[in-house]
């Protein structure tokens, strides 16, 4: 049961306080943590949290969500050993899970090189099935990739 989330699109000055008082509306946070460059210590823009309650998750994942004067991207966490696995248990669940509240069916894939391309990313991923959507997160000063990314499969 998925307690853990990834949160994305957040405002550069979100701290983790608001980032939990904000969540808090939902159910008990545990882990509160926004990922920051190892180097300037600035945030990445994304954050992890878990919930106490597993059912929170299902709670955020029906609304759209605003914090800090924007517009914020929560979604479920899949922990690396399942990343590979996710599509072939969606393709079994898409049916049982219709009537739950889940948006979509838009992966996160963290912990990417960052020697990772749009390419390369997008390749990988169609060993699994036709992709509607891949996306590999860019640092938009640098133009460096940020170390994840979305996808959705067609089916």
């Amino acid at each position: 049961i998925c307690r853990k989330m990834f949160v994305g699109g957040l405002n550069w000055d979100t701290t983790e306080d608001s980032l939990r008082r904000y969540f808090s509306q939902f159910g008990e946070v545990g882990n509160c943590t926004i990922m920051r460059d190892n180097v300037t210590g600035r945030s990445r823009g994304f954050a992890f949290l878990n919930f106490v309650d597993p059912k929170a998750v299902n709670t955020v994942m029906v609304r759209e969500h605003h914090l800090d004067g924007k517009v914020i991207d929560p979604k479920r966490a899949i922990p690396r050993p399942q990343q590979g696995q996710q599509h072939q248990h969606n393709r079994h669940n898409d049916n049982a899970m219709a009537g739950q509240g889940v948006r979509n069916q838009k992966l996160f894939v963290g912990g990417l090189p960052h020697t990772v391309t749009a390419e390369s990313f997008r390749s990988f991923f169609e060993q699994y099935g036709a992709l509607a959507e891949c996306t590999c997160m860019m640092d938009k000063e640098t133009g460096k990739p940020r170390g994840f990314g979305f996808l959705t499969y067609q089916d």
